[in-house]
């Protein structure tokens, strides 16, 4: 049984409470709530577990967008079926929200109320599917007219297909829905290019239409919306009362994410020791009517157990061939299509779902970053105490992709005393940034967007406060951790080679794809145990 529901901001700020239990909160209770949740998880550095009891209250919280979802229980409950319970809340507010940030909760927090009402009754939950809800919710989304969320507003260029993207919240290994990069792009390639292309398919056959969008366009909630002016307060006031703005055209289309997130270990000669693979296929339908819907991947994928029964015959194509250890599908998925034609056929809700989860550890792979370090002591002597270090970083993914929001963390286990940096030249100038952080004791690396086939370096002179064995030098430098984002790009080599709508209505039906890697635990080690 449930007490209570918490939306809070970063300052500790309520937007949104709901007491199930109709006892009363109090405003000694709501403060304590604040400034639990400001003190444990703000200030120390964001590593409070999801779940804290405090004063005889089981408090489960997920973050999302600088925001703090809170199920507050008095009872032992599955700590699993609350953060589920969680994660479609979550999802079904930005169902018929459109995106979740502060501004549009407050500014929808009739709807968000309407929703909480409707999914928890009295501590319990009930209804937490979107289908089901369109029916029970009647208020409108309320955005603001120059929030272009919408695909006929903002097309790019092909040069400018994605932009930087940010940061997934948490280390989840299984995605849920949403909780992708928000600031991509979205392209199109002709269906007939085969698996090779890790561009966008667009479903307009006739060839008209934009070849990119903005992937604000997967942003817009599926209920109706109305536009509110924001040139002044008078404006807004009058569009909310009287709703004099027209509704915002919808279109018929979906948008697909194959994403990826790596963890990997490279020994000191930047070869692979270990790694691992984390996808999931997204998918945010705004189809109408739920038409049936064929996903097909190329012919590259087998599975684990299928690896059992036929490996003398892929031996030969093994570096093309991309290995499943596991997975897992919706329950609108036909299984039986993937097993055999390696295709998916599923009639997906309105709204935001999980297509897809898998997860890759075994064949062979292409590191998209290769680091070579080497360490010099300044003096001859068998110990030093003053010694150079350069990091050379080579990036090598398909030709016409870059990398965004690469950070490189070196960490010092030995105190020091002076460290100074130097970003050695290179021939085409690239946005980066050096600095070393006494606090951790590390080096920082960043590096704002790099090209494939580029090389860089940094040379890093440390003086340490002890002299240091020269051979044992490399057990007090290290390990290199590494983060980054490829747009457009994905390590396992899965494609979607078609996709196929079935719409007896003969609507204009448009389909998008990204492809998404991004770092997990990137490390490279310095020296072979």
């Amino acid at each position: 049984m449930l007490k209570e529901f918490f939306i809070l901001n970063l300052r500790g700020d309520t937007i949104i409470l709901r007491d199930f239990r109709e006892n009363g909160v109090g405003e000694r209770s709501l403060s304590r709530i604040q400034d639990l949740f400001y003190k444990k998880i703000k200030l120390n550095n964001n590593d409070e577990p999801p779940i804290i009891y405090y004063d005889g209250i089981n408090y489960i919280y997920l973050r999302q967008n600088g925001l703090f979802f809170i199920l507050s229980s008095e009872y032992d409950m599955s700590p699993t079926y609350v953060l589920e319970l969680l994660y479609r809340i979550i999802k079904l507010t930005r169902d018929f929200c459109g995106v979740i940030n502060e501004d549009c909760i407050r500014r929808n927090f009739i709807l968000v109320y309407e929703l909480i009402d409707e999914i928890i009754d009295y501590g319990y939950p009930q209804l937490v599917n979107t289908d089901q809800l369109k029916y029970c919710v009647y208020n409108e989304t309320r955005i603001l007219n120059n929030e272009n969320c919408y695909r006929r507003s903002d097309i790019f260029s092909t040069e400018n297909i994605l932009g930087i993207t940010n940061t997934v919240s948490g280390g989840l290994s299984m995605f849920p829905i949403g909780f992708l990069p928000p600031n991509n792009s979205l392209s199109r390639v002709p269906i007939n290019n085969g698996i090779n292309n890790n561009n966008v398919l667009n479903s307009n056959t006739t060839g008209s239409g934009p070849k990119t969008i903005s992937s604000n366009a997967s942003q817009r909630p599926i209920n109706p919306v109305t536009t509110i002016s924001n040139n002044t307060t008078e404006s807004k006031v009058v569009a909310f009362l009287t709703n004099s703005v027209p509704t915002i055209e919808r279109n018929n289309e979906v948008f697909v994410d194959v994403f990826e997130r790596l963890s990997i270990i490279l020994n000191s000669k930047s070869e692979v020791v270990k790694f691992n693979i984390e996808g999931g296929i997204l998918m945010k339908s705004y189809l109408i009517g739920r038409p049936e819907l064929n996903l097909g991947f190329s012919n590259n994928i087998i599975l684990k157990e299928e690896n059992l029964f036929n490996n003398v015959n892929i031996k030969k194509l093994d570096n093309q061939i991309t290995y499943i250890d596991d997975f897992n599908v919706h329950e609108c998925v036909d299984i039986n299509e993937f097993l055999k034609n390696k295709s998916i056929s599923l009639k997906p809700p309105e709204g935001e779902l999980i297509v897809m989860n898998y997860r890759i550890s075994n064949g062979s792979i292409k590191v998209p970053f290769k680091i070579i370090t080497l360490i010099e002591s300044l003096n001859n002597d068998t110990k030093s105490s003053k010694y150079d270090i350069v990091i050379k970083l080579k990036v090598d993914i398909p030709e016409s992709s870059f990398a965004t929001n690469v950070t490189l963390l070196c960490p010092i286990k030995s105190k020091t005393s002076i460290v100074t940096l130097e970003i050695i030249n290179t021939l085409i100038p690239i946005p980066q940034s050096s600095q070393f952080d006494e606090k951790n004791n590390r080096i920082v690396w960043k590096i704002k967007k790099i090209y494939t086939g580029s090389e860089i370096a940094l040379k890093a002179r440390i003086n340490f406060n002890s002299n240091l064995d020269v051979n044992k030098i490399k057990e007090q430098i290290g390990p290199l951790l590494l983060s980054f984002e490829i747009p457009m790009f994905n390590l396992s080599n899965i494609q979607i080679k078609h996709l196929k709508i079935s719409d007896k209505l003969g609507q204009n039906n448009y389909r998008w794809v990204r492809y998404i890697t991004q770092s997990n635990s990137y490390i490279c080690r310095l020296f072979d145990p």
